[in-house]
C-alpha cells in the first residue's frame, strides 16, 4: 500500500479562513476566526485524505529567489490586515508539537546544517551570540562543533543550554556517549545554563549525593564547586537553575538559581508554586543570551528572568494552563524591555 504526504500551503489557506469567515476574537481581544477557519479546514481534510504525513509551509517575510528573478513580485499586493498578521504566530503554535506530547514529529535538519551554513560562510555572516539547546545526538553536536569552528570569532559568545535530564534522571536519548559529546560542547561555552541535575552529569557527580541536601547552604556550596570544576574546564560562566530547598526559617518550598563567575556568585530565589512547566529552562537560558548581548551581568540576567517566570508560573498554575503547553509569559515580555528595565531598575519589579 502506496503512503500518502498531504501539503498545505499555510499563508493560502489562513487567508481563505480570514476572509470567508466572519470576524471572531477571544476573552482577550485577539483576533481568531482565521486560526479557527484553517483549523476546520485541515481537520476535514485529515479526515478524508487519511494521509500518513502531513507539512505545512509559510511563506517567508524576506524576499525570495522569485523576488531576484522578477523584482515587481506580488508588487500590487496589498499588506496583510494586523487582524490576520497577529493569527500568524497563533498558528504556528497550534501546529507544533514537543517531546513531552504523547505523538509528535521530529525532523531532523543534521546532515543539512553543514550545507546551510557554506551559505552563510559565501556572505560572510557574522554572528554577535550563538545560543544552543536540544541535541538529538552525538552527530548533531559535532555538527555544532564544526559551525563554531567556522563562526565562533573573538566577539562572538557562545550559550549553550545543555538540556540532558531533570529531577535526578537522564533523559533516554542521552547515552554516557551522548554526555561526553556535550561536555566538549559546554567546554567552549561562555555561558551555560544546566539545571542541577545536568550539572551533575557534566561533574560525574552522583546525584544521590545532592539530592539528600535540604538546606540552601550546602546546596549552593555544592553547586558552586560544580560550576567552579566546569569553569576550570574552559566554561566561563555558569547558570544553574531548579535548586530546590526548603527555607530554614519558614519551612517554605523554595526554588533557586546560582550565577557562578570569575567576579564571584549570586544567588536568587522565590517560593515553589507546586508546579513545573515544560520550557522554563528555554525561558532562562533565552534571556541570558538575550542579556548577554545588551550588556547585562549574568546576576542580572537571572534575575530578569527569574522574576518574568515566576510570575508567569503563578498565573499557568491559577489557570490550570497544562504542563506541556508551557508558561504563560508572553503577558510578561514587557519586563525585558531596556525601556522598563531603566524605568523599574535592573532588579526591581
Amino acid at each position: 500500500m502506496s503512503e500518502k504526504i498531504v501539503l498545505i500551503d499555510g499563508h493560502s489557506i489562513l487567508n481563505r479562513a480570514f476572509y470567508g469567515l466572519p470576524d471572531l476574537t477571544n476573552s482577550e481581544g485577539l483576533h481568531t476566526n482565521a486560526v479557527y477557519g484553517f483549523l476546520n479546514i485541515l481537520f476535514r481534510t485529515l479526515e478524508e485524505e487519511q494521509p500518513q504525513y502531513l507539512a505545512v509551509a509559510f511563506d517567508v517575510h524576506a524576499p525570495t529567489f522569485r523576488h531576484q528573478m522578477y523584482a515587481d513580485y506580488k508588487g500590487t499586493r496589498k499588506p496583510m490586515p494586523s487582524e490576520l498578521r497577529e493569527q500568524v504566530p497563533m498558528l504556528k503554535e497550534v501546529l507544533s508539537a514537543q517531546t513531552g506530547y504523547p505523538s509528535y514529529y521530529c525532523d531532523d535538519y543534521t546532515d543539512r546544517m553543514e550545507l546551510i551554513y557554506k551559505e552563510w560562510e559565501k556572505i560572510q555572516v557574522h554572528f554577535d551570540g550563538i545560543y544552543t539547546g536540544f541535541m538529538a545526538g552525538g552527530h548533531q553536536i559535532r555538527k555544532v562543533l564544526d559551525f563554531l569552528d567556522a563562526f565562533y570569532k573573538k566577539d562572538t559568545f557562545l550559550v549553550v543550554d545543555p538540556v540532558m535530564g531533570d529531577n535526578g534522571n537522564r533523559y533516554p536519548i542521552f547515552t554516557p556517549e551522548l554526555v561526553a559529546e556535550m561536555k566538549s560542547l559546554v567546554s567552549r561555552a561562555d555561558i551555560i545554563t544546566p539545571n542541577l541535575t545536568e550539572l551533575c552529569l557534566l561533574t560525574g557527580t552522583d546525584y544521590e549525593m545532592i539530592k539528600v541536601m535540604t538546606e540552601e547552604k550546602h546546596l549552593v556550596t555544592a553547586a558552586e564547586q560544580m560550576a567552579g570544576n566546569l569553569m576550570a574546564e574552559g566554561t566561563k560562566e555558569v547558570l544553574v537553575t531548579g535548586i530546590r530547598f526548603s527555607d530554614k526559617e519558614s519551612g517554605q518550598e523554595m526554588m533557586g538559581n546560582l550565577a557562578v563567575t570569575k567576579e564571584g556568585t549570586s544567588f536568587s530565589a522565590a517560593p515553589f508554586i507546586g508546579e513545573s512547566f515544560s520550557g522554563t529552562g528555554d525561558l532562562v537560558a533565552s534571556v541570558v543570551a538575550a542579556g548577554k548581548v545588551r550588556g547585562d551581568s549574568l546576576a542580572e540576567s537571572m534575575e530578569l528572568a527569574g522574576k518574568m517566570i515566576e510570575r508567569a508560573i503563578t498565573d499557568s498554575v491559577r489557570n490550570k494552563v497544562p504542563r506541556n503547553d508551557g508558561v504563560d509569559y508572553e503577558q510578561y515580555l514587557w519586563m525585558l524591555g531596556e525601556k522598563n528595565r531603566d524605568k523599574y531598575g535592573r532588579q526591581t519589579f
